[in-house]
């Protein structure tokens, strides 16, 4: 539990701030469904399981994670069930809206940054490692990948410590087209 339960709460985490604001209450409650779906019909999953690679549990992990937050955000949208109207008012939900509207303007000019860094990138294909690079920054800044998970992808290619050199001349590639100060970009 404790080397999977990061990457199922940074799968978690990704998919419920691409799909709004949410709860942070409800981090917890979508990990504990996330194991309770693993653990289901007497571990039925984790026996059906065959790994061929050495991530493959890991990844069979992000996957189960995400499928319990698409779940929980169809049921919680869900025109049947009223999904739009909410008769009852959820705390944990007028607290994230309150957080929501505070931070509305840097959330924006966060994903202007992130839009600007990622066209910048993907025009910068001078070297045929460029969309190699590309992938590993962003799987190392949005979705928390370690250097270590990022060099174990075989279609990478590279060692942990040519990930880090990958992410370090990204970051100073888009320091210096963006004028970002130093400690602005990390």
């Amino acid at each position: 539990m404790r080397r999977y339960q990061r990457p199922m709460i940074l799968t978690i985490i990704r998919i419920l701030r691409q799909a709004g604001a949410f709860a942070p209450t409800i981090i917890d409650d979508l990990l504990q469904d996330t194991y309770l779906r693993l653990c289901a019909d007497n571990f039925a999953p984790l026996h059906r399981f065959i790994s061929r690679h050495p991530d493959d549990f890991e990844h069979m992990m992000r996957v189960t994670a995400t499928s319990v937050v698409q779940d929980y955000l169809r049921a919680k949208m869900s025109q049947k069930r009223g999904g739009q109207y909410r008769q009852i008012p959820d705390p944990d939900l007028l607290l994230a809206g309150q957080v929501e509207a505070e931070d509305a303007a840097t959330k924006i000019e966060q994903e202007a940054q992130l839009d600007e860094i990622d066209r910048l990138l993907q025009r910068a294909a001078d070297s045929p490692s460029a969309p190699r690079d590309r992938s590993i920054f962003w799987m190392h800044f949005q979705l928390g990948m370690s250097s270590e998970a990022i060099a174990r992808i075989a279609s990478i290619g590279l060692t942990p410590k040519g990930v880090e050199s990958s992410i370090f001349r990204t970051l100073q590639f888009i320091r210096k087209n963006l004028r970002y100060p130093k400690d602005r970009a990390d």
